[in-house]
């Protein structure tokens, strides 16, 4: 097949990188940087998942390690 037949989609674009959809293929581009990642494109929903559940226990782990530096003392007066 020729580029031509490859038409490629932009579905999404900022800071991080771009996702494209080769219809011709079925399979979506993740490109980040100089990465590139091609998953067919019924895995997007799945890999979506993946990253939200990934940056939301991520939030959670900061969250938790800002309680716990919080209640740690500071200096030597407050351990008395």
């Amino acid at each position: 097949m020729t580029d031509e037949a490859h038409q490629r989609i932009l579905l999404a674009k900022n800071t991080a990188g771009t996702v494209e959809f080769c219809d011709s293929c079925e399979v979506v581009e993740l490109n980040v940087g100089a990465t590139s990642l091609r998953f067919y494109m019924e895995d997007l929903a799945v890999l979506s998942t993946l990253l939200r559940d990934a940056d939301a226990r991520l939030q959670y782990y900061q969250l938790a390690q800002a309680g716990i530096e919080q209640m740690r003392p500071t200096s030597a007066k407050e351990l008395n």
